[in-house]
């Protein structure tokens, strides 16, 4: 698989944005987005699988992660939505062709918050965050469990053997398909020094966490377009009544339980994720 990164203008800032070509090129353009703490990369077995069924995947780090710049001013994931909307024009004006949307967690948030502000085929959201407006308020009245844990977050090491051992023994990270854990190594660390670092800082990370508003339900809620909501079975950040609420407006649109995984199931099964996501493709445009 042939891929490239280049950059990506956004406001003051750039994002790295990635691309990867598929041999023969049959399938809609697939556009991906990233969960909070990692990077597009991390991601890259799932590229694969699509790129060899014949999609061009292109994918960004989202501000403060990855490759991209860092930036600590933002307040609300419409932040994270106006990058994925960056994206989507880049590609339409380069293919002139209507992408699917893909993301895990806030890239799936960030995916529906982007379909409602430009034309695309659809959205594939994998436990995305899309809580209700009383679950959010209650996270905020509660500080953000999340955001208090990345402020604790370890982001120095001596070399990437150390993190391996120490995020390997992690619930997190316990399940990992080996490719996908290799490419978080790669993409998620930078060398510093005599070490390694967190590519995302912690506080910025703890900030994406404290920024997540209640006034993101209403435009979630709006969406007409075909829409596939894959989650965990008793995923913590998108209930089965939210994924209902989602998939009632348009005909096509579909929820699904993945049996086995966490909430970091694209990484525990990229196989299945990515079979999936191409089976959602297909029946959008009758391949």
């Amino acid at each position: 698989m042939q891929w490239e990164a280049s950059d990506l203008p956004f406001r003051e800032h750039t994002l790295k944005r990635y691309t990867f070509h598929a041999a023969a090129n049959a399938g809609p353009p697939i556009l991906f987005f990233h969960a909070t703490g990692y990077s597009a990369l991390t991601y890259r077995t799932l590229f694969q699988k699509w790129a060899d069924a014949g999609h061009d995947v292109h994918a960004l780090d989202f501000l403060g992660h990855g490759q991209s710049s860092k930036s600590h001013a933002f307040s609300d994931w419409f932040f994270f939505r106006d990058q994925a909307v960056e994206l989507i024009d880049a590609v339409v004006a380069e293919t002139n062709r209507l992408p699917l949307l893909v993301g895990h967690s806030l890239g799936g948030a960030s995916a529906l918050l982007a379909a409602r502000q430009r034309d695309v085929l659809g959205v594939t959201a994998l436990d995305p965050v899309v809580l209700g407006p009383l679950s959010i308020q209650l996270t905020r009245f509660f500080d953000a469990p999340l955001a208090k844990v990345a402020e604790r977050r370890r982001a120095d090491f001596k070399d990437l053997q150390v993190v391996s051992r120490s995020y390997r023994r992690s619930p997190a990270f316990k399940r990992w398909d080996d490719r996908v854990f290799t490419d978080y190594l790669d993409s998620c660390f930078v060398k510093q020094g005599d070490g390694f670092t967190l590519a995302l800082p912690p506080q910025i990370e703890a900030r994406v966490f404290r920024s997540l508003k209640p006034g993101h339900w209403s435009h979630y809620r709006s969406l007409q377009h075909p829409l596939f909501i894959f989650i965990t079975t008793g995923s913590d950040v998108c209930p089965v009544r939210s994924a209902r609420a989602l998939c009632s407006k348009h005909p096509l649109s579909e929820w699904k339980l993945h049996g086995s995984g966490s909430h970091f199931f694209p990484m525990e099964d990229p196989e299945q994720t990515a079979e999936e996501v191409l089976r959602f493709s297909r029946k959008l445009t009758g391949g």
